[in-house]
């Protein structure tokens, strides 16, 4: 199991630790005049305890950090759907805290679970839809802005949720939350509404465009085993429903 962004800086810096102690160690040999075979067991002590250290100082900095107690800019390589591998600027702890809540409510609603045929209601969907995206508007008006970063080709947490509204849910909502309002009003049943099925394809299209997101916001946020948590993350989301069909349907 390959290790997380965490342990990899801890094991780092307990690598660091040994070197130090070895290098310790042998500077003790010239500057003191040890002898080597006399304080072997003094060089493996001292490169277990700079081991332990190293370990346990790059743990607190890791505390330290994500309670944004310092600045410190970090980058998470991403995979993005029809993008390729992204770089997402991470700023401070308050940054990946964002994520792991984004990443608790999305894969906790329907906006990451499949809406099997026959399954649950088109309303009730796309109001899970419209619920997230308002939380994730809230989420962003409290986080402190990111600096801007020099480099235009990078994400931020900011810009990474934007996009994840306005490319994986806003296209959705837009097309069918007015379409399938103006039905309900008129009094007919959802079970009978002619574009039902259209509907329901769209919405499969927008949970896998999500999907894709909040795989990214599980490794910002350095959650491990995520295709324990989440669905397969898609390579490539199904299509949006052709609007020439959609217009089709919607005048016969």
């Amino acid at each position: 199991m390959p290790f997380s962004h965490r342990h990899q800086q801890a094991l780092i810096g307990a690598v660091l630790g040994l070197v130090i102690g070895l290098g310790s160690f042998l500077a003790a040999l010239f500057v003191a005049d040890w002898s080597w075979g006399g304080n072997a067991a003094r060089g493996v002590v001292l490169m277990m305890v700079g081991g332990v250290i190293g370990w346990y100082l790059a743990e607190v900095s890791r505390w330290v950090r994500s309670r944004g107690l310092i600045s410190h800019i970090e980058l998470v390589p991403i995979p993005l759907a029809g993008v390729g591998q992204i770089n997402l600027k991470l700023a401070g702890g308050g940054h990946r805290q964002t994520a792991w809540t984004l990443f608790v409510e999305a894969g906790t609603r329907i906006v990451t679970q499949e809406l099997r045929p026959g399954d649950g209601l088109l309303r009730e969907a796309l109001t899970s839809y419209y619920g997230f995206f308002e939380l994730v508007r809230k989420q962003l008006l409290a986080l402190r802005p990111s600096p801007i970063p020099a480099d235009e080709s990078l994400l931020t947490v900011e810009s990474y949720a934007f996009s994840m509204l306005n490319e994986a849910l806003r296209p959705c909502l837009a097309r069918w939350h007015p379409r399938l309002s103006r039905w309900e009003k008129s009094g007919n049943n959802e079970e009978d509404w002619p574009l039902a099925d259209l509907c329901r394809q769209d919405i499969e299209a927008a949970r896998q465009r999500a999907l894709i997101y909040v795989w990214g916001l599980g490794q910002v946020a350095e959650i491990g085993n995520l295709h324990h948590l989440l669905p397969p993350r898609p390579d490539s989301p199904q299509p949006w429903v052709d609007y020439e069909l959609l217009r089709k349907r919607e005048q016969s």
